[in-house]
């Protein structure tokens, strides 16, 4: 998993406790239940439901206790839950393609080799991104930026979502549309979010 992802350690101690509780009444080990990677993707993604939960391949009764757990801690600790991210991404980027996702990039795959492997558009995939970004979790797309854009390019597209009103998708497309394609100018956007601090709502 890539060293940028840092994962909520007091939810996976309380996650790991409750599922060595749960192994001791089934009279088994912890690790037969579940393994301690998978431990750290709830800490670090937080899913709130138990379909988010079970497709990391968790048992249904499993889930359900550790479901539990995790809405307690986001309680106690006054967790957003949903992590902000915007209605049209939110169903598109389940915690399984997340990991996934991060994964790739952090190895500094091409964009279009991650989509196909995944069965979806670069579009679709943009979509993902952007919901990541809204995790919290940084992530450096300039390997493939880099790859499509040359830096005059880079500044072009950048200089005019920094004109009012800034980071506006329509009005790039408006401006820069005749020129660029519509991925491209959205990848230097989603470049520019990773590269400005997301601001802590909670």
């Amino acid at each position: 998993m890539s060293s940028n992802i840092d994962f909520d350690e007091s939810l996976y101690t309380l996650l790991k406790q409750a599922s060595q509780k749960i192994a001791k009444e089934m009279k088994t080990t912890i690790d037969t239940l579940i393994n301690d990677n998978t431990l750290k993707e709830i800490a670090t993604f937080i899913p709130t439901s138990l379909d988010d939960l079970t497709q990391l391949g968790i048992k249904v009764e499993l889930a359900r206790r550790l479901l539990t757990a995790i809405q307690e801690h986001v309680s106690d600790q006054h967790i957003s839950a949903g992590l902000d991210i915007p209605a049209k991404t939110a169903t598109n980027c389940k915690t399984t393609d997340k990991v996934y996702i991060v994964q790739q990039i952090d190895r500094k795959i091409p964009l279009e080799e991650i989509a196909a492997t995944k069965l979806i558009s670069i579009e679709e995939l943009l979509d993902d991104i952007e919901s990541i970004y809204c995790t919290g979790i940084k992530l450096n797309v300039n390997y493939y930026v880099d790859s499509i854009l040359s830096p005059d390019e880079q500044q072009e597209i950048k200089d005019v979502f920094m004109q009012p009103p800034v980071n506006d998708l329509k009005k790039a497309y408006n401006v820069l549309g005749d020129t660029y394609a519509k991925e491209d100018i959205r990848l230097m956007h989603i470049k520019m979010l990773f590269e400005t601090p997301k601001k802590d709502n909670r």
